[in-house]
């Protein structure tokens, strides 16, 4: 629940910040830091796990989840000591913005950001409403899909690891192992698109959708090939198609 509310206020709040020449690449920005929590837990998790044993003690199961609360008390206090963001200053970007393109719609901006405040619940008829729209109804399958993706990573692909005995190695290494190369690959991902902003935008967006797509394809496909298919249900000793190493 928390992280929802943060997601939104995450976005909210880098959208007050940015102009249209820089939400593209604070995004970025925000998503690859945002990321590099992944790798620094891990790194923490590896070195509670690398003693190789099958079995979790209650100390270290205390001292993750204090270290780990401490963390988020610390970031959310963090977010909480930001600089309030409002829609005027908004709206002087976004005109000193339009006024370097020298573009004749300045007025027009002005009048379309300049919006009556709507309560919670007129906020909430206009997100279902929104949701009537051809447009919103193409992007909730994708939304449906990234929530099905994350599910699958961050509970589903952990538990295949850690249930799999034909790895040779602990299976708490892996897990552990498994966020940092995640946390790596999300921050990678971020920073790349946002030194290439301005040459996704002359590509294009099918293309970035395109490669997402076929990274997405082999990795389950190389999941499949490697893992058993008892392994998210229960520890088990079968072999899939081949052999994990």
């Amino acid at each position: 629940l928390f992280s929802q509310v943060a997601w939104v206020g995450q976005g909210n709040y880098l959208t007050l910040a940015s102009d249209k020449a820089t939400v593209g690449k604070n995004a970025a920005i925000v998503w690859a830091i945002f990321q590099l929590s992944l790798p620094t837990g891990g790194l923490f998790l590896y070195s509670q796990f690398r003693d190789g044993s099958s079995e979790m003690s209650s100390d270290t199961v205390r001292l993750i989840f204090i270290v780990f609360t401490c963390m988020a008390v610390v970031g959310t206090a963090l977010f909480a000591l930001l600089k309030q963001m409002r829609p005027e200053e908004q709206l002087e970007r976004l005109l000193e913005y339009e006024s370097d393109r020298e573009s004749p719609s300045v007025d027009s901006v002005a009048v379309t950001v300049v919006k009556k405040r709507h309560t919670v619940i007129e906020e909430i008829v206009q997100t279902f409403k929104l949701l009537q729209s051809g447009n919103m109804i193409c992007l909730v399958v994708v939304f449906l899909y990234s929530g099905i993706l994350l599910t699958f990573w961050s509970g589903v692909y952990g538990t295949c690891l850690t249930f799999t005995r034909q790895f040779t190695v602990s299976t708490k290494v892996l897990l552990a192992l498994n966020v940092i190369f995640v946390g790596l690959g999300e921050s990678l991902g971020g920073l790349v698109f946002g030194l290439i902003t301005s040459t996704i935008e002359s590509m294009g967006r099918p293309v970035v959708i395109i490669l997402g797509g076929i990274v997405n394809v082999l990795s389950f496909f190389l999941i499949f090939l490697f893992i058993p298919s008892l392994s998210p249900f229960q520890p088990t000793d079968d072999v899939a198609y081949l052999l994990p190493k």
